[in-house]
C-alpha cells in the first residue's frame, strides 16, 4: 500500500488552549483545600491527555483507501476510496 498523498496538520490552537487551560485549571487546584485540589488536579491531566490524543491529524490517500487518525493513532478509521 503505497500512500499517493500524506498530510499532518497540527492542532495548534488546541494545543495551547487545552495546556493554558490545564495550566490555570492546576493553578487553581493548587490554591484549592484539599478535597477539590485532587478533582481539579485530575481535571487538569485529562486536559493534557486529549491535548495529546489530539494534538494532530493524519490523512493518506492510497490506491485503495483513505485513512486518518488523530495524535499518536491511538484509533486509526480507513474507508475503501470505491465507497467514497
Amino acid at each position: 500500500m503505497a500512500a499517493r498523498y500524506q498530510h499532518t496538520q497540527p492542532g495548534t490552537l488546541m494545543l495551547v488552549g487545552l495546556i493554558v487551560g490545564a495550566i490555570v485549571v492546576g493553578s487553581a487546584a493548587y490554591l484549592y483545600p484539599e478535597p477539590g485540589r485532587v478533582v481539579g488536579l485530575a481535571i487538569a491531566l485529562a486536559m493534557l491527555f486529549v491535548a495529546w490524543l489530539f494534538s494532530s491529524l493524519t490523512v493518506i490517500v492510497s490506491d485503495d483507501e483513505l485513512q486518518w487518525y488523530f495524535g499518536p493513532g491511538a484509533w486509526k478509521y480507513s474507508i475503501a476510496l470505491g465507497d467514497i
